[in-house]
């Protein structure tokens, strides 16, 4: 019998989802980049939480550690956004506020998921 799926992998998943889905409509839709297709930066953004989502689904504590250490970098860009792109303020305090519930959330579950159980 396989031991219960971790309280919060659903809250986790969500939180990496609507991070991605927010710098997707903001970069892709709302203010694209002028010099390369709308696509490639959100690709560029998209390529280090793409393999998160399926192993939070899975409750890997694993994932939950190293998309921690990557929710900062994105914390980081949005404060850059915030600082030197006024016309885009709004979108880059959403931007922040998603980066940092999400190092939120992999934090607590990286503390709450146990060590150790292969799924």
């Amino acid at each position: 019998m396989n031991p219960p799926l971790p309280p919060g992998r659903r809250q986790a998943t969500a939180c990496v989802a609507a991070l991605m889905l927010w710098l997707g409509v903001w970069l892709g839709i709302v203010a694209p980049p002028v010099a390369v297709p709308p696509w490639v930066p959100v690709l560029i953004l998209w390529l280090p939480l793409l393999p998160a989502l399926p192993l939070l689904w899975r409750g890997r504590r694993g994932a939950c550690i190293w998309t921690s250490m990557i929710g900062v970098f994105y914390a980081g860009f949005a404060i850059v956004e915030l600082t030197a792109n006024p016309v885009e303020r709004v979108w880059a305090t959403i931007a922040l506020a998603l980066s940092l519930l999400t190092v939120l959330m992999m934090v607590h579950c990286a503390r709450r998921w146990p060590v150790g159980v292969d799924r």
